[in-house]
């Protein structure tokens, strides 16, 4: 199979797409993972406050 020029900067543009979308979602994830952390800690140390009341 043989592709044309504009077939082959299409499907390079997608792939780049594809990749970046794929970046973008880890990167959510991650920063969701750590967020999330931060949360459980601040509730931690909030019941330890409480707990020395």
């Amino acid at each position: 199979m043989i592709l044309r020029p504009e077939e082959l900067i299409r499907t390079h543009q997608q792939l780049r797409l594809a990749e970046a979308e794929l970046v973008r979602r880890d990167r959510r994830l991650t920063v969701g993972r750590v967020g999330r952390a931060a949360e459980r800690a601040a509730l931690r140390a909030r019941l330890a406050v409480a707990r020395a009341l």
